[in-house]
């Protein structure tokens, strides 16, 4: 299915997914246009496999597209991210607008290029979390490892080892 809209979105063209079962998909275009994608799950149901494809168009491309949404925004910028570590907002913007001719909402950018983020450089709070569970493991692993740390607080202000 990603690479069902990973076509649709360099194409220009505004798809909806209709999922018959759990194992077969039906793609074709919001507008009345013959352009269909059929789609089932092969017989080991590791991958999916392209049944009846349909590439005739009688519609306008698009340059808005609604299924470039923040997850697929997130895994094309994961990349991106990595190369340029300063990339800005009009940056990543300018990069879809060249790479696939999308004009992106400021708001799905903004949350996209968060998410890339969070992936490439992890998230603080989920890093600070697993600080007790460090120390845990650490006096596990080595019995003469001395954790001084506050009981009463919720909160690290330092912690020894």
């Amino acid at each position: 299915m990603e690479v069902v809209r990973d076509f649709t979105i360099q194409e220009g063209r505004q798809i909806k997914f209709k999922r018959n079962e759990s194992c077969r998909v039906k793609a074709n275009e919001e507008v009345k246009c013959p352009w269909v994608a059929y789609a089932s799950k092969d017989h080991e149901e590791t991958s999916w496999q392209l049944k009846t494809f349909s590439n005739e168009h009688v519609c306008l491309m698009m340059t808005k597209n609604r299924t470039a949404n923040k997850k697929w925004l997130a895994q094309n910028l994961v990349k991106k991210l990595r190369k340029y570590p300063n990339l800005k907002h009009c940056e990543a913007a300018t990069y879809f607008k060249w790479k696939c001719d999308l004009d992106l909402n400021k708001f799905s950018l903004t949350r996209g290029l968060t998410d890339a983020k969070n992936a490439v450089y992890g998230n603080a709070a989920a890093q600070y979390d697993r600080l007790r569970d460090y120390g845990e493991t650490l006096l596990k692993r080595f019995k003469v490892c001395i954790l001084h740390q506050i009981e009463h607080s919720h909160r690290y202000h330092q912690i020894y080892l």
